[in-house]
């Protein structure tokens, strides 16, 4: 019985040591209900990737009559053909289901047409209206075959020229930047509140065996709200760096455009601009910060470019013109990587999936007070089959 007694008295004592010991802990911690909480950060990833026509449009540049013209075309298009796009979205799919962004900002996403029989004609002709090429589809449908759910949530026409062909043949080429968003994530993870589209007024005019072409540029962005936090993302592909006061005064349509919002905002793209230029360094002035010197401080992260018919064994990139930028104190940069830059990611003719490396970003945001959070008074642009939703159809 003495035995007994013993133990009941030092499991009292036990408990009650236990007891006083989470009452200091408590104590020494207390939790105050008028305190701020901590905002709550989600992650968005964007990837920017270039998907690479296929051909220099350089050799047009001197053609004089149109017999000319047509040589050169052919020409040009033959080298589209053979880089075997349809085989280099296979790989580009495979980039994107394995870095998962949530948002991909793409150009050089052409439409090619094609009328048979043509005419000998650059201007006044009939438009080919037969699809030989859509590069956009031709990416969706690599992801879709890798249950990958993605949809075109913004997009812009740029160039437009239609040209002869030795063979008789007309062919038309748009050019088009395009923005993609996610659709298989949890419903109310990803709203898209507001898409835009349009091409700068700055433009490159140019005559082309005695007739006008224009070269035209633009941008297309979309208001995501993922997992509760808004961002605006813009996406473009500006003019060349040697034509540097044209590409200057697009940068001043951006700033002047989507770019001026009380949003926080990413922009990303083919620059077609160094870090030495003078629109990079516009940038920075108006308070955006580069990801890839943030996360990789005295890397060079060369993005641009391999060889036009993309067979060079090993990597030629010597030059960073393909950014994603952001602005907002809110936003910081969690990771940034190249996808396409090895031999490996090659595909099996040897070609390299693109002649730029994509850029993947993935960017931590913390809860902006006052904007739409998932399921509270805000509009997803997307109806339940993952097709845009036209404005007159929102009330």
């Amino acid at each position: 019985m003495k035995s007994s007694k013993c133990r009941v008295i030092l499991s009292t004592t036990l408990v009650y040591q236990f007891v006083l010991l989470i009452a200091l802990v408590a104590s020494a911690s207390p939790v105050h209900r008028d305190s701020p909480a901590v905002a709550p950060k989600a992650s968005i990833t964007v990837m920017s990737r270039n998907l690479y026509v296929g051909a220099s449009f350089s050799i047009m540049l001197g053609a004089s009559t149109l017999n000319d013209v047509g040589d050169r075309a052919t020409q040009v298009y033959a080298k589209i053909l053979s880089s075997q796009f349809s085989r280099r979205a296979e790989a580009i799919a495979d980039e994107i289901v394995q870095s998962q962004p949530d948002v991909v900002g793409l150009q050089e996403a052409p439409l090619i047409l094609v009328q048979s029989p043509g005419e000998l004609s650059i201007a006044n002709q009939p438009q080919p209206t037969t699809v030989a090429t859509d590069y956009l589809q031709i990416l969706l449908d690599g992801l879709e075959r890798r249950h990958a759910n993605y949809a075109v949530a913004a997009i812009v026409n740029n160039t437009d020229v239609t040209a002869p062909c030795r063979n008789g043949d007309t062919i038309r080429f748009i050019d088009r930047d395009a923005i993609l968003v996610r659709k298989d994530l949890p419903p109310g993870e990803m709203l898209v509140l507001n898409t835009q589209a349009k091409n700068f007024d700055m433009k490159l005019n140019l005559q082309l065996a005695g007739s006008d072409v224009t070269l035209i540029r633009g941008w297309c962005s979309v208001d995501v709200t993922v997992r509760g936090k808004s961002v605006r993302i813009v996406n473009t592909h500006l003019e060349e760096e040697y034509l540097d006061l044209i590409q200057s005064f697009q940068g001043d349509e951006l700033f002047a455009d989507p770019l001026q919002t009380s949003l926080l905002v990413t922009a990303l793209g083919d620059f077609n601009a160094s870090e030495k230029s003078l629109n990079y360094k516009n940038f920075l002035k108006a308070g955006f910060k580069d990801t890839w010197p943030l996360v990789h401080p005295g890397e060079p992260g060369f993005s641009c470019c391999q060889d036009e018919d993309l067979l060079n064994p090993m990597p030629q990139l010597k030059e960073r013109i393909d950014f994603i930028l952001y602005r907002g104190s809110d936003i910081n940069v969690d990771d940034v990587k190249l996808v396409g830059v090895h031999p490996s990611d090659r595909i099996p003719s040897g070609q390299w999936p693109s002649d730029h490396a994509g850029v993947v970003a993935t960017l931590s945001i913390k809860e902006e007070r006052g904007l739409p959070r998932s399921g509270e008074d805000s509009v997803d642009l997307f109806d339940g089959s993952g097709g845009l939703i036209s404005s007159q159809q929102i009330k």
